[in-house]
């Protein structure tokens, strides 16, 4: 039975093998701030962690995430990526 479910899950199970929950998540916030930062400095150390944290959890990529809390809050960037 264990070797069913070790084959159902598959490659997704593999790739974050040895890598904690907490670690995933604060390297995805990184990556989200990252991009955010980038594209306006001046949200350096302002970011509404809570809804950077509900985009992670529903499945978001940071770049995804990134886009939508910009456009959520009617923040512009050029092509660029900047603001």
């Amino acid at each position: 039975m264990l070797r069913v479910l070790q084959r159902m899950r598959g490659a997704s199970m593999r790739r974050h093998y040895g890598q904690t929950k907490a670690a995933r998540q604060a390297e995805w916030c990184a990556q989200f701030n990252d991009i955010v930062v980038a594209r306006v400095p001046a949200l350096s150390g302002r970011i509404d962690w809570p809804t950077a944290l509900h985009y992670y959890h529903t499945g978001h990529t940071p770049q995804a995430a990134a886009d939508s809390y910009c456009i959520a809050r009617n923040i512009e960037w050029g092509a660029d990526g900047h603001a």
